[in-house]
């Protein structure tokens, strides 16, 4: 029988890692906006808003380049694949120099350009070239601390990520009261932020090189044959990304033009609440990425189940209680930002028609991300089109009648896109019975096995004889199917009594794949153990060695992985 022990401990420890540091990344902004408008006004914290769309372009590069070989990488070591690593790593990196270099050019050499198409008001422009500027020299901050962070998350440290976005963001609004009193204005603002995750990437780097034993730093040749499947991964979030920056920069020209300055001060408001609720929506999905993606690649249908219930308790809660808080206290998060008084009432209205928006835009975002993990990218890209490309259709045929409407075309879009998906589903599931629930789930193509002995190995006996009926049902021969029952016997009793010493709280999970070339992955949360470099084992070990045609070891997830075939 299948416990989730594991995967949902790895969901809690990655999750928790991953949330604070988005959490980190959007406080940082969060606190950036808050000091701005209260040290500088209103108009300074409207400029810093109209330049977010850039911010948004860097986190779809991210996405695209790092979030997709970050997620490409978790595949391969769920695969067995762990030479590839560092090849793709590599490429990334190369990648994102490239991009880098031409951020840099732009702000160099199109600075008027792009600052006229981010805003359309002549008493900010001054204000919005001043923090464009600085935005853009400071790409290389920007697109290298997350996406070095997601690869570490992936290899295992995912605290090692969380300390530096942490250090980056805390590091960013003290840098930024302090330029601020030296009268450095919104420009110090911008550069704050640069500085603090310039920080955030040495901190990165320094990591890499104390850990020289990574998997990302063993790179060889080959690598940029990887890239067309890293960028096909990343292209969902990437796409998403890019269209949310058409949208914040559409409803931006929407506010001006129909609401003027002042609602221009709300909508800051109100993006800097979405972005509170990013932190949760964030974490909870570049922690699908890495154990979904690990998951999905070994064939562990059961562990995707758990996974979706636990990112579904996760988001459900917490969404709906800062639903809740924007609806029932939207004046706190209006004198939050320093609103003049006379602003307030309209404020209010506005943010409680917008506040169902952060509940369905965080269903939607997540499903789109299930969907990439689980190999249905058609589906996820159709997602991370229409989301945006609704809301905003949505906005240019409302607010014209009554601009009060704009706020409301956010949830009002974000509920037809969801009821869509549902509809879509279905459809797809009448045409292919293979597939299961809103998430099109599939049984592996090749014969798959999940279930879990418990750390004292009581269940050890019923789960050996459950494993060899399935290898016997499935057609292995009668001593290849003995062996793989023998070796994984001695391993389990060897990670039972080292690992985990018999604890009976704790479970190790086994995955059989009764393939033309049979294997068998067992998974443990105990100390970091390979078998294949230890030498000095006990007479088990070396009978499960022996046995086996093949044994891999890899370390992913906090959690040992060890596949062997016979």
């Amino acid at each position: 029988m299948r416990n989730p022990y594991l995967v949902n401990k790895a969901f809690r420890t990655f999750a928790a890692s991953t949330i604070l540091a988005v959490m980190a990344t959007s406080l940082g902004t969060i606190v950036n906006g808050v000091i701005v408008g209260n040290m500088l006004g209103e108009q300074e914290l409207s400029a810093v808003n109209l330049v977010s769309p850039v911010i948004q372009l860097y986190n779809a590069i991210n996405a695209l380049i790092c979030v997709g070989g970050a997620t490409y990488c978790a595949l391969l070591v769920g695969k067995g694949n762990n030479d590839d690593v560092g090849k793709v790593f590599t490429t990334s990196m190369l990648m994102m120099l490239a991009v880098t270099v031409a951020m840099m050019l732009l702000g160099l050499f199109s600075l008027d350009g792009m600052a006229s198409m981010l805003c359309s008001s002549e008493a900010l422009m001054p204000l919005v070239r001043s923090y464009l500027l600085i935005t853009l020299l400071g790409a290389s901050a920007y697109l290298f601390l997350p996406g070095i962070a997601m690869f570490i998350r992936v290899d295992g440290s995912p605290n090692a990520a969380t300390v530096a976005l942490a250090v980056a963001n805390v590091l960013a609004p003290v840098l930024c009261v302090g330029l601020i009193e030296m009268g450095f204005g919104i420009s110090g603002a911008a550069a704050s932020m640069v500085i603090g995750y310039l920080t955030g990437v040495t901190i990165l780097v320094a990591h890499l090189i104390r850990n020289r034993e990574s998997s990302l730093l063993r790179p060889s040749g080959g690598g940029m044959r990887h890239a067309p499947g890293l960028l096909l991964i990343g292209s969902p979030v990437a796409l998403a990304s890019v269209l949310m920056m058409v949208k914040m920069l559409s409803m931006n020209h929407l506010t001006l033009e129909y609401l003027g300055d002042g609602g221009m001060v709300v909508m800051a408001v109100a993006m800097n609440i979405l972005m509170l609720a990013t932190m949760v929506i964030g974490g909870t999905c570049q922690t699908i990425q890495p154990i979904g993606g690990t998951l999905y690649g070994s064939g562990d249908q059961d562990g995707i189940s758990f996974l979706t219930r636990m990112v579904a308790k996760v988001l459900l809660v917490s969404l709906t209680a800062l639903m809740a808080l924007v609806i029932l206290v939207p004046g706190a998060f209006c004198t939050l930002f320093s609103l003049d008084p006379s602003s307030v009432d309209g404020a209010v209205t506005a943010l409680r028609l917008f506040a169902p928006c952060v509940l369905l835009y965080g269903l939607n975002y997540s499903i789109m991300i299930m969907f990439q993990v689980l190999g249905h990218k058609g589906l996820s890209i159709a997602i991370s089109v229409v989301q945006p490309i609704t809301v905003m259709a949505l906005a240019f045929v409302l607010t014209p009648m009554d601009g009060e409407l704009l706020w409301a075309s956010f949830w009002i879009g974000e509920l037809m896109v969801l009821a869509a998906i549902a509809v879509a589903s279905a459809a797809i599931r009448r045409r292919d019975d293979s597939l299961r629930g809103l998430l099109l789930s599939r049984d592996p193509e090749i014969p798959t096995m999940t279930l879990s002995v418990s750390g004292d190995l009581s269940d050890l006996e019923p789960s050996l004889e459950a494993m060899s009926g399935f290898l016997d049902s499935n057609g292995i021969p009668k001593d290849r199917s003995d062996r793989a029952v023998l070796c994984c016997e001695e391993l389990l009793a060897n990670v039972s009594q080292h690992g985990l010493s018999g604890s009976p709280k704790r479970s190790m999970d086994v995955i059989v794949r009764a393939g033309e070339e049979p294997s068998v992955l067992i998974r443990d949360d105990g100390k970091m153990f390979n078998p294949i470099e230890y030498s000095e084992g006990g007479i088990g070990l070396q009978i499960a060695k022996g046995m086996c045609r093949e044994m891999t070891y890899s370390r992913t997830m906090g959690q040992n992985n060890v596949r062997f075939t016979f």
